[in-house]
């Protein structure tokens, strides 16, 4: 019992799309083009509403292929960009120039110039040598942040939380100091990795899970959202939990 994870969950969720919890919603696109619109719509809607709220707001993203439409939508709305603080929920310990670096993706789809931006790598010769720094960094963002931005693999991980990976066990432990944790063994490659903590991923306003092509809503409908431990499918906590609106955008 001693390797289980600190946070302790409800009991999981019914596998019926009918009977989610009421801050679950699944938004099921047309295509690909109403997928990224749709997600562009609903988060400047709500980094506009923190920006009238508290003059200030936070969004968190994750990089990959799939939110690559939505940032260049998002990118030409007319949006108080000097008001909105962006970060990273995840990036791979790689150069900010490497094709792999989420940072050099958003910097050419997403950044406008006086866009307040954080990234999570830096200079250190590895991810755990570089956590103090980077966790002095985030703690410049705005919180809680507006809308965390995620993508979900078919083995259930989200941000860089792998399932049984040895990162788990203080990306959930709520008592956890730092903002972020170094990964070292990511099963995919990279295996060096930053991710921010489950505890910060779910201090938000909103969560957006952003999936595309059936193989994804086939492993959320089949596997995900059945009975089983967290360490398994760690994106389960998020949908398990009932305090944070979780919407599922979903094209094939």
């Amino acid at each position: 019992m001693t390797n289980r994870l600190i946070l302790e969950l409800p009991t999981p969720m019914t596998p019926s799309f009918t009977q989610l919890p009421k801050n679950i919603r699944i938004l099921r696109m047309p295509d690909r083009q109403s997928f990224a619109q749709a997600i562009a719509q609903q988060v400047a809607t709500d980094l506009r509403a923190d920006i009238v709220r508290r003059d200030a707001a936070t969004l968190i993203v994750s990089g990959g292929t799939t939110p690559s439409g939505f940032f260049q939508v998002l990118h030409r709305m007319d949006l108080p960009w000097e008001k909105i603080h962006i970060s990273l929920a995840d990036d791979r310990w790689v150069p900010t120039t490497h094709p792999d670096s989420s940072e050099k993706l958003v910097r050419e789809l997403l950044l406008h110039p006086t866009s307040p931006f954080v990234g999570l790598v830096n200079d250190a010769p590895t991810p755990q040598a570089g956590e103090a720094e980077t966790n002095a960094r985030l703690q410049s963002l705005p919180r809680p942040f507006t809308c965390t931005l995620l993508g979900m693999g078919e083995d259930g991980h989200f941000a860089s939380l792998f399932p049984h990976n040895s990162a788990l066990k203080k990306a959930f432990d709520p008592a956890y100091p730092l903002l972020c944790t170094a990964v070292n063994d990511a099963p995919k490659p990279p295996p060096e990795r930053f991710t921010l903590t489950y505890t910060q991923l779910i201090a938000t306003g909103r969560v957006i899970i952003h999936l595309l092509g059936k193989s994804k809503m086939i492993a959320l409908e089949n596997d995900v959202l059945r009975d089983g431990p967290i360490e398994d499918m760690p994106v389960r906590a998020l949908l398990r939990q009932t305090d944070v609106p979780v919407d599922i955008f979903y094209a094939d």
